[in-house]
Parts: C-alpha cells; structure tokens; sequence
C-alpha cells in the first residue's frame, strides 16, 4: 500500500504517514473494538468517532440474518478527504466517498470483476495487480526459464525496466524473436491487456 501511495503521490516524502502509522492505527482499532470482547462497545467506539470527526469518519456494517457481524468498514476523515482530492485508487466502498467513482481500480484477473467494473464504472481505468500476474511467471514461464538461462533475465528487463510503452514494445518484440514466443498463448494473452 505504501509503495502504491509512494508511487502516486510523487514519493515517499508526499505520503503524510507511515506505514507504522497505519499499523498503529489498525492496532488501536483492534485493541478497542475486538479485545474488548463486545461488538457493541466496538460500534460505540465507531459512532464516538462519527461525532467527534463532524461527520467526516464513515463507518457502515454488516450483519446476517442473526444479527451477527458480516461484514464492516470504515474510512477515517484523512482518507476520505485524500480520495475526495485525488480519486487515484479504490480500496473502499465507493458510497462511503459520496458515490464518486475512483480514477483507478486495481484487482486481480478476475474475468467476472472486471466485466463489474466495465460496466458499473465506465470511466474508470481497471488495472490489474502485477503482483498477481507476476506470481504466475513460475507455472507459466517454467519452460522457457528451463530451456534459456537469459530468459528470465530478459524478460524481467522488459517487464520491470521499460521506462515507455514504445521501450516496452520494442524489448517485447526482440523477446518474441529471440525466444520463439509468437505461439506462447498465455503471453500473448497478458501482452493483449498490457495496458
């Protein structure tokens, strides 16, 4: 979340907190509204947050049919007044932000969510997490790892050191000639959503 943060906001210097304040924060949170053992003191200490912050802390829950929690978030003023100003990404229900559509949604590949995000959210660019996609380079890539020592090399430098989509396009094109990859179907998948 912080390298994301860093990344979009201009550097590390931008972002106004750590990721030890985040830690501290979700620690509080924790300590106060499940050590104590009582969902209803933990909603307590939510509402107590609502009224000090002027309205600006939103908080929503979600109970089952036995009335037992499902399902809970919330979203401190900081935030809020964050993703009011720059709207770069989603990690939150969008009705806690006025039902202001995000700039950016970053999720895995799934097929179903990003027919969702197509269709509920038109304007919003939908990029998937490279995390995600890297950690198929072992079951995907064996092979070729196996059969080209440079592989790997190579294609991490394309991958991770293209600094321009015309750079990027240029490494993929000598990667398909040098490593025969014109007929490699899961590569030319991930090349056909590149961006």
């Amino acid at each position: 979340m912080m390298n994301l943060l860093s990344e979009t906001s201009g550097g590390i210097e931008k972002v106004s907190f750590s990721a030890q304040d985040v830690r501290n924060v979700i620690r509080d949170i924790r300590r106060r509204v499940f050590d104590s053992g009582d969902a209803e003191c933990g909603l307590v200490f939510l509402r107590d947050l609502q009224k000090q912050s002027d309205g600006n802390f939103f908080y929503r829950m979600d109970v089952d049919e036995e009335n037992r929690v499902r399902g809970l978030v919330w979203v401190d003023p900081h935030s809020l007044n964050a993703y009011k100003n720059f709207g770069d990404v989603m990690d939150f229900e969008v009705e806690a932000v006025d039902n202001k559509p995000p700039i950016t949604i970053i999720t895995d590949q799934d097929i179903a969510l990003s027919n969702v995000i197509a269709e509920v959210m038109p304007n919003t660019n939908h990029t998937y997490y490279t995390w995600h996609i890297s950690s198929k380079f072992p079951e995907k890539l064996s092979t070729l790892y196996t059969q080209y020592s440079e592989f790997k090399t190579d294609f991490n430098t394309c991958i991770y050191k293209s600094l321009s989509p015309t750079e990027f396009g240029g490494r993929w094109e000598d990667l398909k000639e040098k490593y025969d990859l014109e007929n490699h179907n899961w590569l030319n998948d991930m090349y056909a959503i590149r961006r």
